[in-house]
Order: structure tokens, then C-alpha cells, then sequence
């Protein structure tokens, strides 16, 4: 890669990637043009797979105060992209997008940790840890390097009943989510993804009390959190974990029975204990 404005930051990811993911090879780096362009398009990094050129937004990247991790971002795309089958992390064949820029800007973020300022990274975020939250981390992360979305689209096909159509509709509906972005006062398709695949997971798996609590805290409903102004765009996610929360209550209400009526029959274990130890005594004394 040859040198360009911005060396220093880039040195900053290349040694991250070096020092964090040592395994992953960092070859296509060699191979990649970086190109700054002018008005070309609406992302201040894109990656274009097919001419294997990093599109950098001139004058947006100059004023980004995240330069070093919207670099990165771009670099995670080039690293995890296939040049002949142009399979892209986890994405293939037009599916998964959204999943995978939010695994994208998840690693790109827990490298160099800034302030959230893009509102379409964010959402692919929540649409990342939904699923992730589904398959597990280590699992999708593992895939994304190994350009093999394919076993992650399986694991999320058995999780949600071996509903291909279900699953094919949550996902495009998450990539769909993305194009709505250019204006703010669309509402959001978040609230109703997670809603819809947390009913489907829930209904398709016995999950424990623990896990139950863990896959809550994974969806999204904290609006105010949201960057870029995006607050009324993320309003329905609200009460998206309404099904979750209902059968977590009836859960915790099912164990406090339980507990009760455990704790009632030791009661009388022990006082039928304490009886007969008290009969017992007297008839000693009887004998006596």
C-alpha cells in the first residue's frame, strides 16, 4: 500500500490489526488502491469489491473526528473480502449487509474506540447484536474472517425453526433498514426486526431464565442513546422487547414458585423431623 495523506493513521490500524487479529493474513492490503474522490457518494469509506479500490470521501474524511476508525472500517472490508468470489465477512450473495457492516463497525470500534457519530453503522450495530446474540459471538466472528456467512445463515436458520423464508425476510428487511437512513424522519425497521425474531427464537428454543436475561440485553430500546440525531427514527424500538420481557416475568414467576413451594415442603420436612425426634425422646425417657 503506498503511502498517502493520512500514514499515520493508517500505521495506527495496520499495527491494531497486526497486534489483535495476528492470525488474519494482511496480504489484500498489499493489493488494495486507496482513491480520494469528491462528492461520489453518500459513505465516507467505500470499499468497491469488484474494482478493489477504497473510496475515500475527501472532504468528509477530513472532517471526521473518528478518521483512524472509519479508516478501519474500510480496511476490515478490504481484509475479509474475497476478490474471485466477492464474498464480503459474513455477506454473500446479496444477503446478510446489514449483519455485516454491523460486525464491521463493532471490531473496527473495539480496535480504536470512538464516539458514535454515524447513524447507519449504529443501526447495523443493533441488527448485529440481535443476531450475534442468536448464533453466538465467536461463532460469527470466526465466519467473518473466514468469509463464510453461509454457516452463519445456517446456525441462524436452525435457531429460528428452519424457517429459510422467515429468516430470508428479517434479513432483507435489516438491509432494506439501511437505504431509509437518507431521511432521519423515516421511522426505523429495528423495532419491528427485533420484536419479530425474538418471538421466532424464543418460540423455536428452550432457553434458560440466564439466558433469557442475556438475549434481552442484547436488543436495543434505549432511543436516546442513538447518534446523529437519529432519536425519532428509533423510537418503535421501545417495546420491542415486549414478548421477551412477558415470558422473562412468567419465568422468574414460575422459579419463585417453585422456590416457595420448596421452601414450604422443607418447612414440613423439618417439623415432621423435629416431631419425631421429639416422640422418639419420650419414649426413651418412658423405658427409663
Amino acid at each position: 500500500m503506498e503511502e498517502f495523506e493520512y500514514q499515520e493513521e493508517l500505521n495506527l490500524c495496520v499495527g491494531r490489526l497486526k497486534e489483535v487479529f495476528s492470525e488474519v493474513s494482511l496480504e489484500r492490503l498489499n493489493e488494495v488502491t486507496l482513491s480520494f474522490v469528491e462528492n461520489q457518494s453518500n459513505e465516507m469509506i467505500d470499499y468497491n469489491r469488484n474494482q478493489d479500490i477504497l473510496y475515500i470521501e475527501k472532504e468528509k474524511f477530513k472532517k471526521s473526528p473518528s478518521k483512524a476508525q472509519n479508516l478501519m472500517k474500510g480496511l476490515l472490508n478490504v481484509i475479509t473480502t474475497d476478490k474471485t468470489t466477492k464474498k464480503s465477512g459474513i455477506a454473500f450473495n446479496g444477503k446478510m449487509e446489514a449483519f455485516n457492516r454491523g460486525i464491521t463497525h463493532q471490531l473496527a470500534n473495539a480496535l480504536i474506540p470512538e464516539e458514535e457519530e454515524d447513524l447507519k453503522d449504529f443501526e447495523c450495530s443493533v441488527v448485529a447484536n440481535l443476531f450475534t446474540s442468536i448464533v453466538g459471538r465467536d461463532t460469527v466472528y470466526d465466519a467473518y474472517f473466514k468469509k463464510d456467512g453461509e454457516r452463519v445463515y445456517s446456525e441462524l436458520s436452525k435457531k429460528l425453526g428452519g424457517d429459510d423464508v422467515y429468516l430470508d425476510t428479517m434479513l432483507s428487511l435489516s438491509d432494506l433498514n439501511m437505504t431509509t437512513l437518507q431521511d432521519k424522519s423515516h421511522p426505523s425497521l429495528l423495532g419491528y426486526i427485533q420484536e419479530g425474531v425474538s418471538k421466532k427464537y424464543m418460540e423455536n428454543n428452550e432457553l434458560s431464565l440466564e439466558q433469557v436475561k442475556e438475549f434481552q440485553s442484547s436488543l436495543f430500546t434505549e432511543a436516546e442513546y442513538a447518534p446523529d440525531d437519529g432519536v425519532t427514527r428509533l423510537l418503535g424500538c421501545a417495546t420491542c422487547d415486549g414478548y421477551v420481557a412477558k415470558k422473562r416475568q412468567e419465568m422468574e414467576g414460575r422459579n419463585s414458585r417453585v422456590g416457595r413451594t420448596a421452601e414450604r415442603r422443607k418447612k414440613e420436612l423439618d417439623a415432621m423431623f423435629e416431631s419425631e425426634m421429639g416422640k422418639r425422646s419420650t419414649n426413651k425417657t418412658t423405658v427409663r
